[in-house]
């Protein structure tokens, strides 16, 4: 165990509190409880430890509060201009998207366009050509490409990335279809709850149990 902790100019000397420890421990360890008397004598040294755990933690807190003060201080300080500047980069990040994505319907849009105007000219040389009469081989119209994923602007660039995202319709539905998508937790505090007046709630083995609290 370390016994000295240095902080800035500050050293923290924790030979006491590491002799807390071992001495807790040792006192577990030789414990044997057959009797009464004995379970009394283990109830002493419950409560002793519980002083040694009171004494540590008012110890820890006693050094690490002008810390925390300090690190509050520099947080709350800083959060209203990270705040600033996440809501600055969501908002460009948005339009962008925005923007991509009316560029991408477009292209789109304009690839369909084509598509049937091409679908139309074959059909009339199709007819042409069942007719007897002379046909024009119809070229099919050049692939419109999307655009680069990646906009270079002069001191940085952004770069998108499709992908299929989703929200819940029904979460029921979804459950009934594939459960293995679904999260099911058990309420611990409602359970605890509901089994002080019911004890025989399907799913549940409810049993009696014991918690040794010391002060």
């Amino acid at each position: 165990m370390t016994d000295l902790i240095e902080v800035g100019t500050e050293k923290i000397d924790l030979v006491r509190w590491n002799g807390f420890s071992i001495e807790a421990e040792r006192i577990a360890e030789g414990i044997v409880i057959t009797d009464d008397v004995e379970e009394g004598m283990a109830v002493d040294s419950l409560s002793r430890i519980k002083t040694f755990q009171k004494q540590t933690e008012d110890a820890r807190k006693l050094h690490v509060e002008p810390f925390n003060i300090l690190v509050k201080r520099v947080n709350n300080a800083f959060k209203p201009i990270a705040e600033s500047l996440e809501r600055a980069e969501a908002g460009i990040k948005e339009k962008i998207k925005f923007y991509r994505v009316q560029k991408e319907r477009v292209r789109q849009e304009e690839e369909s366009r084509r598509r049937v105007e091409y679908e139309k000219q074959l059909a009339v040389e199709r007819a042409k050509a069942k007719a007897g009469e002379s046909a024009k081989i119809v070229a099919p119209p050049p692939t419109i490409m999307p655009a680069a994923t990646t906009t270079h602007g002069d001191v940085g660039a952004a770069t998108s990335k499709t992908f299929w995202n989703y929200e819940i319709a029904s979460l029921p539905d979804l459950y009934k279809a594939r459960p293995d998508l679904v999260k099911m937790e058990a309420h611990h505090s409602a359970i605890l709850v509901a089994i002080k007046t019911n004890q025989f709630i399907p799913g549940l083995r409810v049993f009696e149990d014991i918690r040794v609290s010391a002060r």
